[in-house]
């Protein structure tokens, strides 16, 4: 009894002194993650990526022998055949031409050609090429009388006279148009390399850009 009565006295003076205790303090509900980042050391990626050896595949087997494939199909432009500029005809041309005046024939079957009477037009141009005496006149006949049988698919006739004023001066109108002309004949008559020889020549040898 005696040693409860001290201990109950020591606690009251305990508490009597000031400042004898202090404030606790609250801990938290949950505690805190730890500090790991001592434990990641620090990398770094690299610039480039590390090479990847490629894999030996086998080589794929040899093809199949395959038929030779047939050659393209050589075809006529389907556009007109370009020409020289027919120049207008003078008055009463094929009045003249009906008296056999060879300027006037010419004159005649150029303005027959123009407006696609080429059976008419080759009446004159063949009077014409067959009474001309002078050279330009009958060169110009020729070349149109040329064009007139192209156009009536007499092809054999107009390649002939074709290459025929094809042989005159190289810088002449019609000789340059005659060169040209006389590949297009080639090409109906199935000639295809003399064709292209022709073509070649006239790309070669024409002195200046054909105008239609």
């Amino acid at each position: 009894m005696i040693r409860r009565a001290l201990a109950l006295a020591l606690s009251a003076a305990l508490l009597a002194a000031p400042g004898s205790t202090t404030a606790a303090t609250v801990l938290p509900l949950v505690p805190p993650p730890p500090d790991l980042t001592g434990l990641v050391p620090f990398a770094e990626a690299p610039v480039e990526k590390p090479p990847i050896a490629a894999l030996d595949l086998p080589l794929p087997p040899s093809p199949v022998e395959l038929p030779p494939m047939p050659l393209a199909s050589i075809v006529v432009p389907a556009a007109d055949k370009p020409t020289a500029a027919l120049a207008p005809p003078g008055p009463l041309a094929c009045v003249g031409a009906a008296f056999g005046v060879a300027s006037k024939a010419l004159e005649c079957g150029r303005s027959h050609f123009a407006k696609g009477e080429y059976e008419d037009a080759a009446q004159d141009l063949e009077q014409a090429a067959r009474k001309g005496a002078e050279r330009e006149l009958l060169t110009e006949a020729r070349y149109w009388l040329a064009e007139t049988y192209y156009r009536l698919n007499r092809f054999q006739q107009a390649d002939q006279l074709f290459r025929q004023v094809a042989q005159g001066p190289r810088t002449a109108e019609f000789t340059v148009w005659s060169l040209h002309s006389s590949g297009w004949t080639a090409l109906r008559l199935g000639e295809w390399s003399r064709a292209r020889d022709t073509f070649t020549q006239f790309l070669t040898a024409a002195p200046y850009s054909l105008e239609v």
